[in-house]
């Protein structure tokens, strides 16, 4: 069977358009593109991603355990796109900080979190500390403690387990994620 040059070359520039097209999308959030942008909040967080930041139009999501951020831009009420992100779009650092494991904060104003936000960031450090998903993880609200914030937790959530504390300064900037 002969095909026409001109099949073979539209076929050829379909293919060369579409795989970068696909290759933009966050592997494994594949399917969320066309879903609802009222329930890509809890979807995205069932997924290990947390929010971080806004640029533009685009709401960026961080997961600490895969270090990895991702750019999600909703229009009309759907989710148009799901595109990988640099570490600094979601304000974070691209490699963890020797000295204190599963979190990064470089002590600037950009790291600094909201005392309201404090035990969302400590399910995120304490899930890519302890290597647990932010799902299984239940975190207290936080207390003050001498001038800065504590915020208990513990996996799994229900019952018997492992107890931890984030200990955050008094103007948001995290200490350490440690265990009781």
């Amino acid at each position: 069977m002969r095909h026409s040059p001109i099949l073979i070359a539209t076929a050829i520039a379909t293919l060369a358009l579409a795989a970068p097209l696909a290759a933009q999308t966050v592997a494994g959030l594949e399917d969320l593109i066309g879903a609802r942008g009222s329930s890509v909040d809890g979807e995205l967080s069932r997924r290990g991603y947390e929010p971080a930041n806004t640029i533009g139009a685009a709401n960026m999501y961080w997961n600490a355990s895969k270090r990895s951020c991702a750019s999600v831009l909703v229009d009309q009420g759907r989710v148009q796109s799901i595109q990988p992100a640099s570490a600094a779009d979601c304000k974070q650092s691209a490699t963890p900080q020797r000295g204190n494991p599963g979190f990064v904060n470089n002590g600037d104003s950009a790291n600094r979190v909201a005392v309201a936000q404090m035990p969302r960031f400590c399910r995120g450090a304490a899930a890519e500390k302890y290597a647990q998903r932010p799902q299984n993880i239940s975190v207290n609200p936080p207390i003050p403690d001498h001038g800065m914030y504590s915020v208990f937790g513990q996996y799994p959530p229900n019952g018997a387990g492992t107890v931890f504390i984030c200990t955050f300064t008094h103007d948001g900037q995290l200490v350490g994620v440690d265990k009781e």
